[in-house]
């Protein structure tokens, strides 16, 4: 299960947890899709709890996820975030 499929058939999945996601990649023009299907789309707050966690060490993936945990704030989400050392 991925954050994707919770977003895709939130009737589905009650919860979404990603540890050190990587949500910045691939490279290029479908870089951190997710991040910018979530910070676009209009639809109502998904019924979803969102678990994210990223290492402060992870310096690609570390911002990416800061980005995606920011676009569902944004939209009002039941996020949960944490970052390690």
């Amino acid at each position: 299960m991925c954050i994707r499929d919770s977003v895709r058939a939130p009737h589905r999945f009650g919860n979404a947890l990603a540890q050190s996601g990587s949500f910045w990649w691939p490279n290029g023009p479908d870089a951190e899709w997710l991040t910018h299907a979530i910070a676009t789309t209009e639809a109502a707050r998904l019924p979803v709890r969102f678990h994210l966690s990223a290492g402060e060490q992870e310096w690609v993936l570390l911002p990416a996820n800061r980005r995606l945990r920011d676009a569902l704030q944004a939209h009002g989400h039941d996020i949960h975030y944490r970052e390690f050392n």
